[in-house]
């Protein structure tokens, strides 16, 4: 029987389009009269048959197992990176709390009236080091 397309070709070996299309990779025997990667295909199925014979199809990846297995993997990264993320934050969040203890433990009173120097004579005002630098230049 003669079979057209990638979806006569998946119905007749009762699996999904991309499945098929993969198997193409193993060497199942497909024809694409227009000769290029990406033209339309066709088969035969007594050729599939034969193929089927020589090819364990059930031990090659099935899709769903293959995308399941794979989600599954990232899924396990994805929740090992998150759990390494809080613990780092956690860490954090304590060291703040014990500085901020430790600030207050040691702080003393805290000064009614801003502080000022006692002597403003020895306050450098904004633009002094400007002027000092050019005399010295």
């Amino acid at each position: 029987m003669f079979l057209n397309g990638w979806k006569e070709i998946a119905n007749y070996l009762k699996r999904g389009v991309r499945t098929v299309q993969r198997w193409e990779h193993a060497g199942i025997p497909i024809h694409r009269p227009a000769g290029r990667s990406r033209s339309a295909v066709c088969a035969v199925s007594e050729e599939i048959d034969a193929w089927i014979k020589r090819t364990d199809v059930e031990r090659m990846p099935d899709a769903a197992r293959t995308a399941a297995a794979s989600v599954s993997a990232e899924r396990l990264k994805l929740s090992q990176a998150l759990a390494e993320h809080q613990t780092a934050v956690n860490v954090l969040a304590s060291s703040v709390h014990a500085l901020q203890q430790k600030l207050r433990e040691n702080a003393g009173p805290v000064p009614s009236r801003p502080l000022r120097p006692e002597n403003e004579d020895n306050v450098m005002k904004i633009g002094d080091d400007d002027e000092r630098l050019r005399r010295t230049g």
